[in-house]
């Protein structure tokens, strides 16, 4: 039986290529819009509740008033992070992987590898269709949900990265 000495060399990190080199693509800023509009609906549906609540029984006002502040400055810290947070939601595409970063006070980057990618879906919903947006969710083996979502792109701009990155996978394969 012949053994093979395992051969695995360093890296020098001064080496690696600098990520900021590279130009991350914003999302859409209607994106931003849409995210304003449907935290408000969520707190327009709570109002209409607590005064229905209150209509029925208004000796709980001060409970109501409670919960209602409570979700307002809840509403009002999405909408902080909403505002100040979708400059940092970007993505990348490079030869390699594919790049999603978001965050405001916890600040997130996703890289998936494209040959890790098994199965890609552009989804959209009435709503995001309204504004002419769309998600890409990509997926890996194993993974039941969405590995890597970007969500607030274009139809077209999604179904070119789809296309982009299968055609990236399937020349890959196929050498």
């Amino acid at each position: 039986m012949k053994t093979e000495a395992l051969y695995n060399p360093s890296i020098d990190i001064n080496q690696l290529p600098d990520i900021q080199d590279y130009t991350f693509t914003p999302l859409e800023k209607k994106y931003q819009l849409f995210l304003y509009l449907i935290n408000s609906m969520g707190l327009l549906l709570l109002l209409v509740v607590l005064a229905v609540v209150y209509i029925i029984d208004d000796t709980i006002l001060m409970y109501l008033l409670g919960i209602g502040g409570f979700f307002l400055l809840g509403f009002l810290w999405m909408i902080i992070l909403i505002t100040f947070g979708f400059k940092n939601k970007q993505f990348l595409l490079t030869e390699y992987d594919i790049r999603y970063k978001r965050g405001l006070v916890s600040k997130t980057e996703t890289c998936l590898p494209l040959k890790r990618i098994q199965h890609i879906e552009v989804k959209q919903d009435v709503i995001s269709k309204l504004f002419g947006l769309s998600k890409m969710v990509m997926y890996t083996a194993g993974g039941s949900s969405g590995d890597l979502s970007i969500p607030g792109i274009t139809m077209a701009t999604a179904l070119q990265l789809k296309e982009q990155i299968s055609l990236k996978i399937y020349n890959d394969e196929s050498v």
